[in-house]
């Protein structure tokens, strides 16, 4: 049973490291040791009304992602909601460069951690962060829904944008949201068994 767990445990440890290190949109190395990001070498495609929409409301998504796992960090100090959260923190940025790049306007107006100026949004840290104090269990079941939510929300974009820079954003980042959700998974089947025992 200890090998059982030290396994699980392994498995647990080399999950979450994996789910943190995602690359969002990869970089080049330029002559002069500057790196630029592949999608900045894209040529900006003409962008549909519903593709600027989709810009904003991802990058609401992914602060909303951040901000819970920030709070769920600080709450239970755990190393996955502290990683994921800085990956989260690379999801948003990937984001703002694809606001500044189309000149849309940014809808996070301020940066503080659970301030968000559209009220669905709002409702979504209010509601995970809620979930997720009440135990470690359930901060794990929360990120894995936060998760959830992510990938329907970039399936959503990905079936209609034609753009090739959205679309390899949004690629990434789905990637990104399934190494996620595989790192809570097993995060919850891990905990539950300690539990059982």
């Amino acid at each position: 049973m200890k090998h059982l767990m030290r396994l699980a445990s392994l498995l647990v440890l080399a999950l979450t490291l994996s789910a943190c290190s995602d690359n969002v949109t990869g970089s080049l190395t330029q002559p002069d040791n500057t790196t630029v990001s592949k999608t900045d070498l894209l040529v900006p495609g003409e962008l549909s009304p519903e593709e600027a929409e989709g810009i904003i409301l991802m990058r609401q998504e992914e602060k909303a992602a951040r901000d819970i796992y920030i709070v769920l960090g600080q709450t239970w100090n755990l190393g996955i909601f502290e990683n994921i959260a800085a990956a989260e923190q690379k999801h948003m940025d990937a984001m703002k460069r694809l606001i500044d790049r189309y000149a849309l306007e940014d809808p996070v107006v301020s940066d503080e951690v659970g301030v968000f100026s559209n009220p669905v949004f709002q409702q979504m840290f209010d509601d995970f962060t809620a979930q997720g104090q009440l135990s470690i269990p359930e901060a794990y079941l929360a990120g894995q829904t936060v998760e959830l939510q992510d990938i329907a929300a970039l399936e959503d974009q990905l079936a209609f944008v034609d753009n090739t820079d959205l679309i390899q954003v949004y690629t990434k980042l789905k990637e990104a949201s399934l190494k996620h959700y595989d790192a809570f998974l097993i995060h919850i089947t891990t905990s539950s068994s300690n539990f059982n025992q």
